[in-house]
């Protein structure tokens, strides 16, 4: 959804972090990401065309450093695998 916003010129990527700072007022806590890793994030969904949701998933395992494991096809071709290498969980096997 905030993808959508952003990418119709709904709101700006500042409207986006002024929301998600809003819900970290009212206590909602995002799991592994630090506040000030989202405009990170944000900006990461806004050049590469990919959901908030999918783009978080390229960050944390940039962050973590570990390869992202997928069943999306569409997803391992993206470009931003340069952010994190991605593999599909159905060659797995060819990686242990």
């Amino acid at each position: 959804m905030m993808y959508k916003a952003l990418s119709s010129g709904v709101i700006s990527i500042d409207d986006a972090w002024e929301i998600l700072s809003s819900l970290k007022d009212i206590g909602i806590r995002l799991a592994n990401f630090y506040w000030d890793e989202l405009t990170e994030l944000l900006e990461l969904a806004q050049q590469s065309r990919l959901t908030v949701y999918d783009s978080s998933y390229f960050l944390l395992a940039k962050k973590i450093n570990t390869i992202l494991v997928t069943a999306d096809e569409d997803l391992k071709k993206r470009k931003e695998k340069k952010i994190a290498p991605v593999i599909l969980i159905r060659d797995i096997s060819n990686y242990l």
